[in-house]
């Protein structure tokens, strides 16, 4: 799986509104509570500048860029942010109302249930031996 330039930061503040969520509805884990979580706001767009702009130019041009629904959901979101912010300063240039609409809120995580569920599942196996490395570093003192 390749490394998204911001996949540290979405997969935190990810987790942090999937265990809000969790907390919201009960602590029981199920399906919704993941799509309700994914479907929740987030501080920014989790795209590069650069693969942002490339896929958003292709876009103008009237290109298809991905087969991915979730993918092209976030694209056309953030095309049409990016058209709102150039057309309330013409001054800037569309790779700049790319940049600026990347750094905005967006209207939900754009990953699936199953990245969703992975994203939880490595946060729990981290913080699970970071306890233990602590455990045993305690022991040693």
């Amino acid at each position: 799986m390749p490394t998204l330039d911001y996949q540290e930061s979405r997969d935190r503040e990810f987790c942090d509104t999937f265990y809000y969520t969790l907390n919201l509805c009960g602590g029981i884990m199920c399906d919704y509570i993941y799509q309700a979580a994914i479907q929740s706001p987030s501080k920014r767009f989790y795209i590069g500048n650069e693969k942002a702009i490339t896929n958003l130019l292709n876009i103008k041009k009237g290109k298809r860029i991905t087969s991915c629904p979730i993918k092209q959901k976030m694209y056309i979101d953030l095309y049409k942010k990016a058209c709102e912010i150039q057309a309330g300063d013409d001054r800037i240039s569309f790779s700049e109302a790319v940049r600026r609409a990347i750094r905005s809120p967006a209207p939900q995580f754009y990953i699936s249930v199953r990245t969703a569920r992975h994203i939880i599942a490595m946060r729990r196996k981290d913080a699970f031996f970071n306890q233990k490395r602590k455990e045993a570093s305690n022991e040693l003192l």
